[in-house]
């Protein structure tokens, strides 16, 4: 029996991908463009958990995704009411651990559900920095930081 069997191939081998500044502002682009997760980590060769990281990262300002099962609402089905006050906490500019606790669902949870609904917007620090405008994304006021 030979050692190579057990071997990873070079299609099993993954390179990892870094995010420049060029990399991210396509990944936000195509985002705001209406290309889903699914597509979007095909087009970067990459698992849609990478996808959504960098997303919630970029959009949302949530570094840490770690699943929390001990929430009430942990993976159930997301309920109407349940979006329209998801909607509209996050127009108040409320942090999304802070709608996460309110909604008895877990950040990675919340971060998704907007993702996936195109829900959110472009931070204008984010477009700034990746050299995006009005005419590539929707750019609304920071989500997460307290206004005084």
């Amino acid at each position: 029996m030979s050692r190579r069997r057990n071997q990873p191939t070079a299609d099993d081998i993954r390179i990892p991908k870094f995010w420049d500044t060029a990399l991210r502002r396509e990944l936000v682009e195509l985002y705001f463009d209406g290309m889903d997760i699914e597509m979007l980590g095909w087009h970067f060769d990459m698992k849609a958990f990478e996808i959504y990281r960098e997303l919630i990262a970029l959009l949302l300002g949530v570094k840490e995704l770690d699943e929390d099962p001990s929430v009430p609402r942990f993976r159930k089905r997301w309920e109407y009411l349940e979006d329209s006050e998801l909607i509209r906490l996050y127009r108040r500019s409320v942090p999304v651990e802070q709608i996460a606790k309110q909604l008895g669902r877990d950040v990675p949870g919340v971060a998704m559900r907007l993702i996936n609904s195109w829900w959110v917007t472009c931070p204008p620090k984010v477009a700034k920095t990746l050299g995006l405008n009005e005419d590539d994304v929707e750019i609304t006021t920071e989500h997460g930081e307290e206004t005084s």
